[in-house]
């Protein structure tokens, strides 16, 4: 297990509430994050949240992007520390006794946590206990922000999540929205591909960037954005999430011992070896770029969608062209609203337009997915990777011509 290499501080809440002066005092500034149009200056007492921060950024795409402190002005100032169990229930108390509102919010839809609002405008967010992750709070004041964790293995990564976060919604704002697919360029046009949970996203996405002459955009998450007739991809800063069948199919046999940043499955008791099973692994683009070659693109124009159909025990392998209001469902699925149940609330109010922009901008989205061609791309699994690629990327050509 990773031992926490945080320097634990104590501090209190009159120091969160001014996140220029609790940086003076780290006395490093760790780069600059823009989010969209919003520069950050990012300061941390953990020298692995940086590190962190800048490979899940990386590559960097229009909407997240990690760059070298060059001490410019920026617009908030966001600084990650660490403090005690004990510091950490002093600050935790201290925002709910002074709230004059509280409201149940959730990080995401498996991080439930509470909002405190204070009178003089500072808002608290308390994530529930994670034995691995840690409690995490967000102290937001106009100034910026400040993420405290406790000393937990993995307490670190809370830097980027929530970074992350804030550039989705600034993301929104500008006219992205998040499509549950992944994504990857060919010589032939760039596809992402859609489905629900174990429809076969990952390893079709991953099975096209491996070959040779294309590249790896996405996994899991992407980010669309409509442009008149053209509709550009860009990667959602997530890690790739992949099970020991489609690893032993892409001829990556060594991936257990790994040494990777984030937590990784059980690799014999649990489901890991399954086409479809819950554990995965779990490592950022750019471990998967240095440990396969893939290269890693920021963002693409897209040609076409892909919608993957996994056929177990089977030897077929077929790709057709199908007419749209086949897509229509799990378009509608799968395209992050305002609404949406994954990223379930703006709980950091990091958007700069109302709900009702916002979902305006994600339906002209979703009218010109619409519009692309429609794959489906069916696969045995006594079938081969390298014959879906192949397949698929015939079927782009003839898009093409």
């Amino acid at each position: 297990m990773i031992q926490s290499e945080a320097t634990l501080l104590d501090t209190d809440p009159a120091e969160l509430a001014d996140p220029h002066a609790l940086a003076a005092r780290l006395g490093v500034r760790a780069g600059i994050v823009r989010l969209g149009q919003t520069r950050i200056a990012v300061s941390s007492a953990d020298p692995r949240a940086i590190t962190y921060l800048h490979d899940l950024f990386t590559p960097a795409n229009d909407i997240w992007e990690h760059l070298p402190d060059d001490f410019s002005p920026c617009s908030l100032t966001a600084v990650n520390l660490a403090v005690s169990d004990a510091c950490f229930a002093r600050l935790v108390e201290h925002y709910a006794a002074q709230a004059v509102r509280r409201q149940a919010v959730h990080l995401h839809v498996a991080a439930p946590g509470i909002r405190y609002e204070l009178a003089d405008g500072t808002c608290a967010v308390v994530s529930e206990p994670d034995e691995i992750d840690g409690t995490n709070l967000v102290v937001q004041s106009p100034r910026g922000l400040v993420f405290v964790t406790t000393a937990r293995p993995y307490a670190h990564l809370a830097l980027a999540r929530h970074l992350r976060e804030f550039g989705y919604r600034r993301g929104e704002s500008d006219g992205w929205a998040g499509l549950h697919a992944s994504c990857a360029a060919t010589p032939e046009g760039n596809v992402v591909v859609v489905g629900r949970s174990g429809a076969g996203k990952s390893t079709t996405a991953l099975a096209l960037a491996a070959a040779s002459g294309c590249a790896f955009v996405a996994n899991d998450r992407v980010m669309v954005r409509a442009d008149g007739e053209q509709v550009t991809a860009c990667g959602m800063p997530v890690p790739i999430r992949i099970n020991g069948g489609t690893m032993h199919a892409l001829g990556l046999k060594d991936a257990t011992s790994w040494q990777l940043a984030r937590r990784q499955p059980d690799f014999v008791t649990s489901d890991w070896q399954s086409f479809c099973g819950d554990s995965k692994l779990n490592l950022l683009p750019v471990e998967w770029r240095a440990r396969t070659g893939t290269p890693l693109v920021p963002s693409v124009p897209l040609t076409a969608i892909v919608l993957p159909r996994v056929t177990k025990d089977s030897a077929v392998l077929s790709v057709r062209r199908v007419d749209p209001d086949q897509a229509r469902e799990v378009l509608t699925e799968q395209l992050m609203t305002p609404d949406d149940d994954v990223f379930v609330e703006d709980w950091l109010h990091a958007r700069t337009r109302d709900h009702d922009e916002i979902g305006a901008l994600a339906g002209r989205t979703f009218e010109a997915l619409m519009r692309l061609p429609i794959l489906v791309a069916e696969l045995g699994t006594r079938n081969t990777l390298v014959n879906l690629s192949s397949a698929i990327r015939e079927a782009l050509g003839t898009l093409r011509a």
